[in-house]
């Protein structure tokens, strides 16, 4: 129940970031002509394709939540914590989104950025705390801990799915789900609301660093020809 109750994130996230770069790559060499010849501005092209996919990326998870949390049965027959997890799965994407276009702005072979994407996403969704103890880690990697959105999603997410459940024992007695996430993970829910401004920071700064990011590499690529 507990690694099918964080699927729905992780497997949306890794669609959103796939399908945002394809779409991107396809428009970049007639935006970079349309740049160079003045008839648009890299910010204002980037706050619209991201605001298009955006609301794009938040129709399909959403279809994709609605099945898979029913009939799953992750919450039962909790509808608040359908749209709790929904939220918590739709803030993820919108990092994941950002964190995309800051890969797509600077790499711009299509192929080469594909790669790069695929290593971002399992190195991020490897520090996240599910697969790797965050205590034993050298100082040196600590940092990639606190940039992967996972790292807090994830426990959102979980904590949403196991709130007011017991959890049953092998010895027979039983547990409060978020003390097992708690015991088990070191998941905190008093950090919930914490771990989810943390999310609209990385987000916000994402798409700042990809606008930035973009508009510089349109020029730099504009200066060299």
């Amino acid at each position: 129940a507990f690694s099918l109750s964080s699927l729905p994130a992780v497997s949306q996230s890794m669609a959103c970031l796939f399908g945002a770069s394809m779409a991107f790559n396809k428009e970049r060499a007639v935006i970079q002509r349309e740049y160079e010849s003045g008839v648009t501005r890299m910010p204002l092209y980037f706050i619209g394709r991201i605001t298009a996919d955006s609301l794009l990326w938040m129709f399909f998870p959403f279809i994709y939540h609605l099945i898979v949390y029913w009939i799953s049965d992750l919450g039962g027959d909790s509808v608040s914590k359908y749209f709790a997890s929904l939220a918590i799965t739709l803030l993820l994407i919108q990092v994941v989104l950002s964190y995309t276009y800051v890969v797509v702005a600077l790499i711009k072979h299509p192929v080469a950025s594909t790669v790069v994407l695929q290593i971002m996403q399992m190195i991020l969704t490897l520090f996240s705390g599910f697969m790797v103890k965050l205590d034993e880690l050298g100082k040196f990697w600590i940092w990639i801990v606190y940039l992967s959105p996972f790292k807090y999603a994830l426990p959102c997410f979980t904590v949403t799915i196991f709130w007011n459940t017991e959890i049953s024992s092998p010895s027979g007695s039983t547990v409060s789900g978020v003390d097992f996430l708690n015991d088990t993970f070191g998941f905190q829910h008093d950090k919930f609301w914490l771990y989810v401004g943390l999310l609209f920071v990385l987000g916000i700064s994402g798409r700042l660093l990809g606008m930035v990011a973009l508009s510089w590499k349109a020029s730099r690529t504009k200066e060299n020809q």
